[in-house]
């Protein structure tokens, strides 16, 4: 049945119940998602922390990208797992036991089941984009050796100048930038780098 003739053979009142419904549902959902980035974001942050400290005693600084990035995947999983919560938390506060009536009436309405096989896959789809937001912070970093500058970037491979092939470090917009055989420039701005690791790679 159409969406809009499904709608119309519920009384008022079943009309009523049922926006009291979605509107609980979009204000759990808003709710637990907000709660869960901030979560998130700080376990991720942890994390990340975490594994900069265990490689970094083989260097002068490791420099991983700016913390903002952490922002995304973790909004991203917060939205996936706020909106289980939020369907299984709303019907537990339907104290009427009205809560299947109503998800079968708004499943209807929106030609499709909460969590069949279409949201499941939409929800694995959710967790690749999460997976591939989250790898870049721990895998980009710009890493100061004693007489070398590693760095990765992106899908590539380390990359490596010896303190030879440097040709110049200036100061770009408020941040550092490499400039190193003849053209090609590390730009730090993407990074959360320290002077102090900096300026004494450059005193080595």
């Amino acid at each position: 049945m159409p969406k809009k003739k499904q709608l119309e053979t519920l009384s008022v009142d079943s009309l009523k119940a049922l926006r009291r419904f979605r509107l609980r549902y979009f204000a759990l959902l808003l709710t637990f998602t907000s709660l869960g980035t901030l979560s998130l974001k700080f376990v991720l942050q942890w994390a990340r922390n975490f594994w900069i400290d265990s490689i970094s005693a083989d260097y002068l600084g490791v420099f991983p990208l700016q913390d903002f990035g952490l922002w995304y995947p973790s909004l991203l999983l917060a939205f996936l797992l706020s909106s289980i919560l939020a369907f299984r938390t709303n019907r537990k506060l339907q104290k009427d036991g009205l809560s299947f009536f109503l998800e079968e009436i708004q499943e209807e309405a929106q030609g499709y089941s909460s969590f069949g096989a279409k949201r499941w896959i939409q929800y694995g789809l959710g967790v690749l984009l999460f997976l591939l937001l989250l790898f870049p912070q721990f895998h980009d970093s710009v890493r100061l050796g004693s007489d070398a500058i590693e760095w990765r970037q992106g899908w590539g491979e380390l990359s490596r100048i010896t303190k030879t092939e440097i040709d110049s470090l200036v100061t770009e917009q408020g941040h550092p930038v490499f400039y190193y055989r003849d053209s090609l420039k590390l730009d730090l701005d993407d990074y959360r780098y320290h002077i102090g690791p900096i300026n004494e790679f450059l005193r080595n």
